[in-house]
């Protein structure tokens, strides 16, 4: 168990927010791509990336 989760009871759902420079945005999705075959690699059963849409410089 790690700070009160009890990590045997299955997946967790973990989500990261990065502000960006909306001129780099492009740049930045490419090297996600290469971040989603590490997620996998490592165990993840889903990945995704997404932008909010009252933030133009966040994507989560």
């Amino acid at each position: 168990m790690i700070d009160g989760i009890n990590s045997d009871i299955g997946p967790v759902m973990v989500s990261i927010e990065y502000e960006i420079n909306p001129a780099q945005a492009e740049e930045f999705r490419q090297a996600m791509k290469a971040l989603r075959t590490i997620r996998f690699r490592d165990g993840a059963v889903f990945w995704g990336l997404f932008s909010d849409t009252e933030k133009t410089s966040a994507l989560c």
